[in-house]
């Protein structure tokens, strides 16, 4: 498996680079059946109406998914920036790039036909692409293409745990202006959240400091591993319950104070950052011998085809909600329908996925899902 690849590696190192870190695969395994959990209902969203906000309300900690995957990618690539050098800085980012961008190509293009049997127009199609709306996700391999070439200049900046701290307060501060203008911005609040819209996830603005996040994990990684170990079970639990909750209060107040845009900002939250957090420390102590066979094998290959995984899902998530419409059109589902629902479509959504990685592995297609 190759270790650049933005979603991918589980190999990576410990206190010595070619030592396996499971926690990694394990944190990338749990971050992608979030964020195909996300993409798992198939009804019509008039269907349940009434219910979707508080269903989106009692998931909103999955939240953690999308920061704890770009971490995860700038931790993998901070660590081959570390090794010993046999190349420059640059030449290591420019092969980066490149595996980015055959992924993207790949399944953008694809989606892109997909899109034009559908009948979309080229430039409907244009701003799919650019808005990292043309299938579910997508956005995410826009986010990494910008912010890639950004770390490799502003790497040595990071050296600094202040400067860490600064990247991270202004993040913080990005997000209370969001805040700020969706509560008290008035006009121009309304103005500004409305081109923010437009803009949509892609924009850098929202993902800058999970950069410094990982760099700086990869650099404390022996201090992070003993601090798990020394925390007990419950402690990691509370933790955890706390973050939860922290994410659901800002989940909630954020949904009736902007309106329809609200899923733009959905990671716009400042215990998204906490997230990250919590989810290394409560499980950089997590050794393979310690679950189950069968659980460590899934973890194992969930992690291995993330990229597949990530990007097969929201394509085919599309697809699964366009028979829905003709299946259940007119139809009414509850709550509990609902949440039955997408843990039903969870389990064949991230099978499907899963296995089509498998295929188009090997069929030669490896680059496109490791």
């Amino acid at each position: 498996m190759n270790q650049e690849t933005p979603l991918t590696s589980s190999q990576t190192d410990s206190a010595n680079i070619g030592n396996r870190i499971f926690f990694i695969d394990l944190l990338k395994a749990i971050s992608i059946s979030a964020v195909v959990f996300y993409h798992a209902v198939f009804f019509p969203i008039s269907t349940y109406y009434a219910v979707a906000i508080p269903e989106l309300i009692l998931i909103s900690p999955l939240r953690f998914c999308v920061p704890v995957l770009l971490t995860i990618s700038f931790f993998l690539f901070e660590r081959e920036l570390s090794k010993p050098i046999v190349q420059s800085n640059w030449a290591i980012c420019k092969k980066r790039l490149i595996r980015i961008a055959i992924p993207t190509g790949f399944w953008f293009g694809l989606a892109s036909l997909i899109q034009m049997l559908k009948g979309n127009s080229l430039l409907e199609l244009l701003q799919e692409v650019l808005t990292g709306t043309i299938y579910l996700g997508s956005y995410f391999l826009l986010i990494l293409l910008q912010l890639t070439p950004v770390y490799i200049l502003v790497r040595r900046f990071f050296k600094s745990t202040r400067n860490i701290l600064i990247v991270i307060v202004l993040q913080v501060i990005v997000f209370i202006i969001i805040k700020f203008f969706t509560f008290y911005g008035g006009a121009f609040g309304k103005t500004a959240i409305a081109t923010l819209a437009s803009i949509d996830r892609p924009f850098c603005i929202y993902w800058f400091a999970y950069m410094a996040i990982g760099y700086f994990l990869y650099h404390r990684l022996t201090a992070l591993m003993n601090l798990s170990s020394s925390l007990p079970t419950v402690l990691r639990v509370l933790m955890i319950c706390i973050t939860a909750i922290w994410i659901v209060c800002e989940y909630t107040n954020l949904i009736p104070n902007i309106g329809s845009h609200f899923y733009v900002f959905e990671y716009a939250f400042i215990a998204c950052i906490a997230s990250v957090f919590v989810a290394f420390i409560s499980t950089a102590s997590i050794q393979e011998k310690q679950l189950p066979r069968i659980f460590a094998t899934l973890t194992r290959s969930l992690s291995k085809y993330s990229l597949g995984i990530f990007c097969v899902n929201g394509i085919l998530s599309q697809g699964f909600s366009l028979l829905g419409q003709r299946l259940f059109n007119g139809m009414t589902f509850n709550f509990l329908e609902v949440f039955a629902a997408r843990l039903i479509g969870f389990m064949i959504l991230i099978t499907a996925s899963l296995l089509i990685s498998i295929c188009l592995k090997r069929l030669g297609l490896k680059a496109c899902v490791i």
